[in-house]
């Protein structure tokens, strides 16, 4: 007779016990960072409205007053700067002392007709009354600034009207001196008055004069 024999198998139990992980110490690097800023250059010129970021104007153009031909001489006003083409101030560096003047691109500059390539003066912005003389008034100008820039506590000032002459082809317009704390500023110059004595007996036809800015630190 066979004996099957059966072997019981009892359950296998695997008991897994825990291994200490090992330990590490926190690894820290500092990180230094250097950052150079150079001071800003002073500069000019005219800017197409009041908004941070407004395009640049390049060679703007102003009309003064027209008038009729006479026997007498007369005045013709106009306007130097205006919100649309904006004479304007950079001071990025903080320059203590400044001036802006505008003159006559040359001292041989007069009004010349507009389609007269080789500018041939007709009359003249820095002569007598009898040859034609210009008046630049920048006090009646107003100021603005611009790209959150204060002028507030600093010695800025608009300049005097003057008439341009033969030794004097410059007119101050804004200018700054002795400032302690003159600040980073950007500035809007608009409405300078001008007013051109033009002579007698002047022909009919349209003149153009060729005026430069000029910003100089002191």
């Amino acid at each position: 007779m066979r004996f099957l024999k059966k072997l019981g198998i009892g359950a296998i139990v695997v008991c897994l016990f825990g291994v200490p992980a090992t330990a590490y110490a926190a690894n820290t690097i500092n990180i230094q960072l250097t950052q150079t800023i150079l001071s800003g250059v002073l500069s000019t010129g005219f800017q197409a409205g009041t908004t941070a970021g407004a395009a640049s104007v390049i060679n703007p153009s102003f009309n003064m007053g027209a008038i009729t031909t006479s026997n007498a001489e007369q005045t013709s006003h106009g306007s130097l700067s205006d919100n649309s083409k904006l004479l304007y101030v950079d001071n990025p560096g903080a320059a203590a002392n400044w001036s802006l003047t505008v003159g006559l691109a040359s001292t041989n500059a007069g009004w010349y007709r507009s389609s007269d390539s080789a500018k041939t003066r007709v009359y003249y912005a820095n002569g007598t009354n009898a040859q034609g003389n210009l008046s630049i008034n920048p006090a009646v100008a107003s100021v603005t600034d611009l790209n959150g820039t204060s002028r507030a506590g600093t010695s800025m000032a608009l300049g005097t009207q003057a008439k341009l002459s033969s030794g004097n082809n410059a007119i101050t317009i804004m200018s700054a001196s002795g400032n302690a704390t003159p600040g980073l500023w950007r500035g809007g110059i608009a409405g300078v008055a001008l007013s051109q004595i033009v002579p007698p007996r002047t022909p009919a036809g349209t003149y153009s004069l060729d005026l430069t800015t000029t910003l100089t630190q002191t």
